[in-house]
């Protein structure tokens, strides 16, 4: 066994000089925010504004949490735009080896739900079929590279609002879908019961 591999046992001083850092970090954290938000309050609308805006620029993290909080509503080519930029940094495996603990994007995956969701809702269920296939494609490569099979659960919650969108959709489209699906599933595990069932369906009816 590697001795980077080797458990090394921590003594009681160890765990509470790790504990007391724990926790001066955490005070810090909330001192700072406390220090942000006192500054922020004396600012001026245009300023803030200019201020948010740069912030957007700066950091993607920032835009996706401004834009859901004020619910931006955008044109259709903006969201297949935005949804594949999300996509591309949920699913980045990066240079790891296959059968290893990725590093994974959870921000990432909450905003591919969060814009399928507004694709279903903007009534582009066909987009957002298509789009759905590129995700389960990219998705499953990446549960593929990881040891525990993680992102599954995740993987299968942005793609929920489509599913649910498709229970009463045209059977024949469905079943076409279905079908593109689960060869697009490099593992045949993502959604796959309900996948399993839609593509058969209508070989069942002929």
């Amino acid at each position: 066994m590697a001795r980077s591999e080797r458990h090394i046992r921590l003594t009681d001083a160890q765990l509470q000089q790790l504990e007391a850092a724990e926790l001066q970090d955490q005070n810090f954290a909330e001192f700072r925010q406390q220090l942000i938000d006192k500054a922020l309050r004396r600012v001026r609308k245009d300023t803030l504004i200019q201020l948010l805006s740069r912030l957007c620029d700066e950091s993607i993290y920032a835009r996706w949490c401004i834009e859901a909080e004020l619910e931006i509503s955008k044109p259709l080519d903006l969201i297949l735009h935005d949804l594949r930029e999300a996509i591309r940094l949920a699913t980045d495996a990066g240079d790891e080896p296959v059968n290893n603990n990725l590093t994974t994007d959870w921000k990432a995956y909450a905003e591919v739900k969060r814009l399928m969701e507004l694709l279903v809702s903007a009534g582009a269920l066909n987009e957002a079929m298509e789009i759905a296939i590129h995700f389960m494609e990219e998705a499953s490569h990446q549960i593929e590279g990881s040891d525990e099979g993680m992102m599954l659960e995740d993987v299968e919650e942005c793609l929920q609002p489509v599913l649910d969108a498709l229970e009463n959709f045209d059977e024949t489209q469905r079943s076409s879908w279905a079908f593109r699906m689960q060869r697009s599933d490099c593992l045949g595990v993502v959604c796959r019961e309900r996948l399993q069932r839609w593509s058969n369906a209508d070989r069942k009816q002929h």
